[in-house]
This record gives C-alpha cells, sequence and structure tokens, in this order.
C-alpha cells in the first residue's frame, strides 16, 4: 500500500536545551506531494505554554519533516520553537498519524 502509520515522541530535558522550531525529521517515506489536510493530527503535549489552543502537527507535503503548531482560540496558526512556547522546564510531545506516498 501507499500508507505510512508513524508515533513519534520529541522531548526537552533539565540536560539538554535545544533551539529553534520543534519538528519531526527523517519520516521513512516522502510524504505525498499532493497532502490534504487529512494528514495535520492533534499533538499531546506535557508543560508546553503558548496560551491555550491546542497544538497540531503538519507533514511537510513532499517532504520527511513533521513540523509542530500551536492553534490558538482564534485561529492563528503559529510554528512551536523550544524557546517562546514552553514554560522553561521539562516539556514532552507526542503523537500518531498516517499519510500517504
Amino acid at each position: 500500500g501507499n500508507r505510512v502509520f508513524v508515533t513519534y515522541y520529541v522531548g526537552r530535558t533539565w540536560t539538554n536545551t535545544p533551539a529553534g522550531a520543534i519538528y519531526v525529521s527523517g519520516l521513512p517515506f516522502t510524504v505525498e506531494l499532493a497532502a490534504s489536510n487529512a494528514n495535520y493530527h492533534y499533538v499531546a503535549t506535557y508543560n508546553v505554554d503558548f496560551g491555550g489552543g491546542m497544538t497540531m502537527g503538519v507533514p511537510s507535503a513532499g517532504g520527511t519533516n513533521l513540523q509542530l503548531y500551536q492553534v490558538t482560540n482564534n485561529g492563528a496558526w503559529t510554528a512551536i520553537n523550544w524557546t517562546t512556547h514552553t514554560n522553561g522546564t521539562t516539556i514532552y510531545l507526542t503523537g500518531s498519524f498516517s499519510y500517504s506516498v
């Protein structure tokens, strides 16, 4: 088939200090170029603080990455990064999704 199922887990602990955007790289196959919103998915979080809303994962159409976004109650989408959308402590993000190749 042409369907890939992915489960991921990313996080920051007291012993590491990553910077930049929070994303998952190295998906096993390239996401279909004509990927639809059906590939977007909810992400479970722990200690992520961006003032409400929810976290969504968006696979890059034609790529092998997954970008994580904050979706606020007013509908704005903002990329989550390690420094501005966290409360400075240990954080974790996890999710599962499928996509077509």
